[in-house]
């Protein structure tokens, strides 16, 4: 029998995961996250993946911009058609945030495109995030 307690541990868990309160942006070590992603079969690349576009939409302070959630869905059902937009779209997103901040480090995003076609979108991500942790170096 389920009991009140149980029920109600678990809608704070789901609550917790869909109403996340982000304190500031991760820096997440580019090494070891694609070396998890290896270890665990790419399961983890979908946790990092996911995490990462809301740290970008936190970064763009976008509240009407598609969560990590509902990206990697769409990636996911268009067997990653939507991805090849994703990531031409999300270098040049970042390469705006970049030059604003006065950052000299660049994306290329028909080379990213190109990757996402070659079904390597993990490989953009990695660059994506490198990106980021230069973003954080600079704004702390």
């Amino acid at each position: 029998m389920l009991s009140i307690y149980f029920i109600n541990d678990i809608i704070q868990l789901i609550e917790g995961v869909i109403v996340k309160q982000k304190k500031s942006i991760r820096n997440y070590d580019v090494i070891a996250a694609l070396g998890l992603t290896l270890l665990t079969l790419g399961v983890y690349g979908i946790f990092w993946f996911i995490d990462f576009v809301d740290d970008l939409n936190d970064l763009k302070k976008d509240k009407s911009a598609m969560s990590g959630g509902a990206t990697f869905f769409w990636i996911f059902i268009s067997f990653g058609i939507y991805g090849w937009y994703w990531a031409y779209t999300t270098s040049k997103e970042i390469n705006n945030i970049l030059a604003k901040k006065r950052i000299n480090h660049k994306n290329y995003p028909f080379l990213n495109l190109i990757l996402a076609i070659f079904l390597l979108n993990i490989i953009n991500v990695a660059m994506f995030q490198n990106s980021i942790n230069k973003i954080n170096e600079k704004i702390k």
